[in-house]
């Protein structure tokens, strides 16, 4: 993860629980990766979850259509995820969502921002390893990083997930975060893992 500005941007309170929520539906038109329509309602969705629950959470979007500080970058997503590591106390929750699309590539799983290129993954997409390391500089807070994602190929159906030869590679522990994967395209319009959190 590259430096930026660590100022929080968050409510503070102790035994807080924090969320960063990243929407990722379009692509640049050389990015290689088709729409996601979805992402923004499933972070939507999610939003509304998190936020009227019995412990509320502290919640911060990126998503498309948003002004330039909210859109899902690659820039914007590590600056935020290091906003997120520095608010948290020992005793807080962090959770990281992405929905979008995750390329595997070289042993590792790249997370694709809206300016990500499907053939360029480590130079322009979000390292899984390195999330779970800049998400570990908050000692002592649990920490959980939930992908619901297709794995950007040209045509997703509910057959791509994070899965195979992807889960393979997510599902090693790094820096004592967790990792949960959804498959993609389930649950009337939303991933799998915000139609999970909808049902009654």
């Amino acid at each position: 993860m590259t430096s930026g500005d660590p100022r929080p941007a968050y409510v503070l309170d102790a035994g807080g629980r924090y969320a960063l929520l990243v929407a990722v539906g379009a692509h640049g038109a050389a990015s290689g990766l088709p729409l996601r329509p979805n992402a923004r309602a499933d972070a939507d969705a999610l939003a509304s979850v998190l936020r009227e629950g019995p412990t509320p959470y502290h919640v911060r979007r990126l998503s498309d259509g948003a002004d330039a500080e909210a859109r899902p970058t690659r820039a914007q997503i590590q600056i935020e995820v290091e906003r997120l590591a520095a608010v948290a106390g020992p005793e807080d929750l962090l959770l990281v969502y992405f929905s979008g699309h995750a390329v595997a590539a070289a042993d590792e799983v790249f997370l694709m921002p809206a300016d990500g290129r499907r053939e360029h993954p480590a130079e322009s997409g979000i390292s899984l390893r390195g999330l779970r390391a800049a998400l570990a500089q908050a000692p002592g807070a649990a920490r959980l990083v939930v992908i619901d994602a297709s794995d950007g190929a040209a045509s997703p159906t509910d057959e791509t997930l994070v899965g195979g030869d992807l889960a393979s590679r997510v599902g090693t522990p790094v820096a004592g975060t967790s990792v949960l994967a959804a498959i993609d395209g389930a649950g009337a319009g939303h991933g799998g893992f915000t139609a999970a959190s909808r049902r009654p």
